[in-house]
């Protein structure tokens, strides 16, 4: 039988709910405050553990709020303080992950410009233009892209080397290069040295700096210095030895390699005579002890070595002169 009886009074505490928000990218450099939230709503003590599920070494105890100083799992306890029953917590894990990946970085091929060209500046500012970079953790982001270019003296077959760097939010940079090369396929410009007459053709000239002083012209877009070169003399409308054309032919060309020609119409006509040694007179007994004499050699005006012909008297019957010519 029933002898006694008592009435007991339970309570029964809702379950807590304990969470954590963490953003889904964090910098390494800028890491935000975290916050506990515990559900419903009393007072509670929190507790930041090193490890997962309330495991590991306390970093933190007491707010709702706390700053890690590192990557990995962690966890947080929140325990309900207002009703004294200590066993009322929960257990939230996080994580964290520093955001380390450099953006994408799309930069433009080689662009080639000729050399000297007035839209080249146009153009290399265009060409920078195309430089995309864009977040690699928030793809279609855009970033924006430097570069290092600075202008450069046009030479042949001259390469500028271009760095593009982006940089993100959180300090991750991405790099990449391309370059500007030179072109140069316009051939240097000539002008020969004018007609001239002269009574000796002049020595050719053999370089840029004596083809200037003869008179001649060069220019172009890319070398300051093209290279002159002789090619050649053709001789034409000979009408006698000291009375000719000469049609000279120069060359010049640049540091790429293009050329180009231009000739010089020098018109010969000699007419100062050639000189001749001083008579000579000899005397002899006989006609048979005359010696013939050497033809000298002679150098006419222009330098030219000429053979004489000789021509001799005929012997004296007794005694006379006898004349070789």
């Amino acid at each position: 039988p029933i002898t006694s009886c008592k009435e007991v009074t339970v309570l029964v505490y809702p379950p807590i709910v304990a969470k954590v928000d963490v953003p889904p990218i964090i910098c390494q450099n800028n890491i935000p405050q975290l916050q506990a939230i515990a559900t419903p709503a009393s007072t509670y003590t929190f507790q930041w553990y090193s490890g997962s599920n309330g495991t590991g070494t306390v970093l933190y105890s007491g707010g709702s709020t706390y700053t890690p100083t590192a990557a990995g799992n962690f966890s947080v306890v929140a325990t309900e303080t207002q009703t004294g029953i200590g066993c009322n917590k929960d257990t939230a894990n996080y994580s964290i992950a520093f955001d380390l990946t450099a953006p994408v970085i799309t930069v433009p091929p080689p662009l080639y410009i000729e050399c000297g060209s007035s839209g080249a500046a146009a153009a290399i500012n265009a060409w920078l233009a195309t430089a995309k970079a864009e977040d690699a953790t928030k793809p279609g982001v855009a970033l924006t892209v430097t570069n290092n270019y600075t202008s450069f003296s046009n030479t042949c077959n001259g390469v500028k080397i271009v760095t593009f760097s982006a940089t993100d939010a959180c300090g991750n940079v991405a790099t990449d290069t391309s370059s500007i090369r030179t072109l140069d396929t316009s051939p240097p410009s000539i002008t020969c040295p004018p007609t001239i007459t002269v009574s000796c053709p002049p020595i050719p000239a053999s370089d840029l700096a004596s083809f200037l002083v003869a008179g001649g012209t060069v220019s172009d877009i890319c070398d300051p210095s093209p290279t002159v070169s002789f090619v050649s003399d053709v001789v034409s409308d000979s009408t006698c030895p000291n009375t000719y054309k000469v049609t000279r032919t120069y060359r010049v060309t640049d540091a790429c390699g293009n050329q180009s020609t231009c000739t010089q119409i020098i018109n010969v006509n000699n007419t100062t005579p050639p000189v001749v040694p001083p008579n000579v007179t000899t005397t002899v007994q006989c006609v048979a002890d005359a010696i013939v004499p050497t033809p000298p050699t002679v150098i006419d005006a222009c330098d030219k070595t000429i053979t004489p012909t000789m021509v001799a008297s005929s012997d004296p019957l007794c005694e006379g002169t006898k004349t070789y010519t």
